[in-house]
């Protein structure tokens, strides 16, 4: 019957295993390449119509913890991933802690585009300048963008301290509590209301210490 359509031969139906339209940017799912993407084409937003991040996310946790109480590099990632998570930070993000299994200069995205707080402060213009051993400003906010908690350890006269295993550089310090699983040792402590002791004031402080941490968006 010449009324009636061959679906063999029908070319009104897209045909699924041979439709071009694939992943892009912009359509809210981030695919392989893809940094980011937030559903839009929309330029001057914090994911770039290349689906790159225009900025990173670096904030001090609003809560505190022995050094020795971490959980290592993935407990004290989870961390910091289950605040931002519950502050509505985009990305995910990892702690400026170093271990035996890692540092930053080891594990993180080393970045093209500003470390920016939460309160949209810039504390470093990429990576070389947060690793650079200075920072532009000092990070000031939590997740949240609130005040920062004290540590109940004071180095040079102040208890704005922040766990880090870390020299300036990114790269591992002589102590860790024992990859940040024990109190029964020491790690490297940094000063959080300064530009040049941020990752490292002192670095043999007893883990018992309680302090918060720093996370970086990746």
């Amino acid at each position: 019957d010449p009324s009636t359509t061959d679906p063999t031969t029908d070319t009104g139906t897209t045909d699924p295993t041979t439709d071009t339209e694939g992943p892009a940017c912009g359509d809210g799912n981030v695919d392989p390449g893809e940094s980011c993407d937030d559903g839009n084409m929309v330029d001057d937003d914090a994911c770039s119509n290349a689906c790159e991040w225009a900025s990173r996310i670096v904030f001090i946790t609003s809560s505190v913890h022995a050094g020795g109480d971490l959980g290592g590099l993935a407990g004290a990632d989870t961390i910091c991933n289950e605040l931002a998570a519950a502050a509505n930070l985009p990305g995910t993000y990892m702690a400026w802690l170093s271990t035996s299994e890692g540092s930053p200069a080891s594990r993180f995205v080393q970045s093209s585009v500003p470390y920016l707080t939460t309160a949209g402060i810039k504390v470093a213009d990429d990576w070389a300048d947060l690793s650079d051993g200075s920072l532009d400003m000092i990070v000031a906010k939590t997740e949240s963008n609130g005040p920062i908690p004290n540590a109940s350890y004071s180095c040079n006269g102040t208890a704005r301290q922040s766990w880090t295993g870390t020299n300036g550089d990114a790269t591992p310090s002589a102590n860790n509590c024992s990859d940040f699983t024990s109190s029964d040792s020491t790690g490297a402590i940094g000063r959080n209301s300064s530009t040049t002791e941020w990752s490292l004031c002192n670095p043999s402080v007893t883990c018992a210490v309680t302090a918060p941490i720093y996370c970086f968006q990746q």
